[in-house]
């Protein structure tokens, strides 16, 4: 059997796609996931033109407002560059491990600088806690959390009183094997009453001194803010500010006292900054005691996170009072308080970028077109609007996926530039892209050469030596460094191999009866022949 085939020689135009690139979705969605668990979701990229395609960077998109909202996602084994040959796919894991109860979402990118451009996947979910007890601060920042929180911390809470107070923690809470120890000075002591703590000078410490608020109830019996301490440490510290301390005047077991500011121990330093921003979220900052304080606590409840005892102790306290401190089952949620002594709102904050900001499209002839996709940024929380108005060159095509994104969102700009349009002069040119209030600057470049055409005299036939092999056969020796492919009249690869020494023979794969592309590509021209096959 013989193959005849019939010959229409033509220049290759771009958009018979060198690289066509697919991704299997432009959405990864987790859902609810619970926080400090791991899911993962599959992603394939595949590359069904005729060329090899290079991605310059794979990247989450950094997102800050209060936090990183991007570090909560990740990417396994893959490396930031990748080359993805013709005709294979490349597949990824994307993982996500929610750390807050919130919603997330951000961006995966594939950065490229050649065509057919860049690409961007939405990455979503929801970050949930195990408890059900805090499930009304879902997605809540700031004046907003903290009424969730307040409402939450008064709600079912059990007044013991002061006395009942002392005696659960003199009892059970703060003994450990019948002995009570000094949160300040490590001193232990065997008791377990209000009278066995006075024959061995403990009482009972107000982290948010009581003088403040008069000794009121229920303030004064809250045991998140109270701890069992050597009476002299207590009368120490008073109703002095907490802080560092240099050069003390007093110093017991790693506590120090000194003009009127005293610094605990370390072992106590992140519990008692729990316990003051407790003491604001659960009633409020009297006399604006801890606003000057804010900071120094925030960094200490960062620098020394919740230990083992501090769980037990939370959960101990809950068991009698209803209650617990949710900065010790989620110091997190901090981070999600610009102030706890004063209101304020969510901040409102515009982080837009364009991915790519240099595109060189190369040499183009009349008949060519060549189309580039850029990704344009919100990396913030506001909803910026993308401008590309007084822009309009008779080359250029502009097409906008979206013409607002918000936070966590992209749009595509695909940038299409027409040969035929181009002066002949052309080396640049520069695209103004305003996102939200600032204006990126999009540099591309391109310029005009002459149509390389196949010449039927070039390709001389296709013909079966043998029922295994087909031979495609060259007149004159084809270059060394040329890239040949053949497509069906989908666009599917059939058939590609890279020419490495001069030849004018390539073994080729059986073909059905059909229409089929043969592409050759060299030194960046790209040629084709139109061929049909028949029985």
């Amino acid at each position: 059997m013989r193959f005849i085939l019939h010959f229409l020689t033509f220049a290759l135009v771009s958009n018979l796609a060198i690289a066509q690139i697919t991704l299997s979705s432009s959405h990864l969605d987790f859902g609810k996931k619970q926080t400090t668990t791991m899911d993962s979701l599959p992603l394939t990229i595949t590359n069904s033109g005729v060329s090899d395609y290079s991605f310059t960077n794979i990247l989450i998109v950094p997102r800050f407002a209060y936090f990183r909202q991007d570090s909560q996602f990740s990417i396994h084994q893959v490396s930031k560059y990748i080359t993805i040959k013709s005709g294979q796919s490349i597949t990824m894991n994307v993982r996500f491990k929610p750390l807050q109860n919130i919603r997330y979402k951000t961006q995966l990118l594939f950065v490229s600088d050649k065509v057919p451009g860049c690409f961007a996947v939405t990455l979503s979910g929801e970050g949930r806690y195990a408890e059900t007890y805090y499930d009304s601060t879902f997605d809540k920042y700031d004046e907003d959390l903290k009424t969730a929180l307040k409402t939450l911390l008064a709600k079912g809470y059990i007044n013991l009183g002061y006395n009942g107070a002392r005696d659960a923690m003199y009892a059970s809470i703060d003994n450990i094997g019948g002995q009570v120890e000094c949160v300040y000075t490590g001193r232990k002591a065997t008791f377990n009453t209000r009278s066995g703590a006075t024959s061995n000078n403990f009482n009972c410490e107000h982290t948010f001194p009581q003088g403040f608020f008069g000794q009121s109830e229920p303030m004064r019996a809250d045991i998140h803010h109270l701890f069992s301490t050597d009476e002299t440490a207590n009368n120490k510290r008073d109703n002095d500010q907490f802080g560092y301390v240099s050069s003390p005047t007093w110093s017991v077991g790693g506590s120090k006292w000194a003009n009127s500011v005293f610094e605990p121990r370390n072992e106590q330093k992140g519990a008692t900054a729990r316990a003051m921003l407790y003491f604001v979220l659960r009633y409020q900052d009297y006399t604006n005691f801890l606003a000057p304080q804010e900071v120094l606590l925030r960094n200490w409840h960062k620098q020394y996170p919740p230990n083992t005892r501090d769980i037990t102790r939370n959960t101990a306290i809950f068991n009698v009072q209803k209650n617990r401190n949710p900065l010790v089952d989620h110091p997190e949620m901090e981070e999600r308080i610009s102030s706890f002594t004063s209101n304020k709102v969510k901040s409102s904050v515009s982080n837009p970028e364009l991915v790519t900001k240099v595109i060189d499209f190369g040499k183009l002839t009349a008949n060519d077109s060549a189309e580039y996709t850029n990704i344009l940024l919100e990396k913030g929380n506001l909803q910026s609007l993308i401008d590309l108005s007084g822009y309009s060159k008779p080359w250029f095509n502009l097409k906008l996926s979206a013409t607002s994104i918000s936070g966590g969102e992209a749009s595509t700009l695909s940038i299409k530039v027409r040969g035929s349009k181009l002066p002949t002069n052309f080396i640049s040119d520069s695209l103004d892209i305003k996102i939200g209030s600032q204006v990126f600057k999009f540099i591309y470049k391109a310029s005009i050469g002459a149509a390389t055409k196949l010449t039927q005299s070039k390709l001389t036939g296709i013909y079966l030596t043998n029922p295994i092999q087909h031979n495609l056969h060259f007149s004159e020796d084809l270059s060394i460094d040329t890239e040949l492919s053949i497509l069906d009249a989908f666009g599917r690869l059939m058939f590609f191999t890279e020419i490495n020494s001069q030849l004018n023979d390539i073994e080729i794969p059986m073909l059905k009866t059909g229409c089929y592309f043969v592409v050759l590509k060299h030194n960046n021209q790209l040629n084709h022949l139109k061929i049909f096959i028949t029985p």
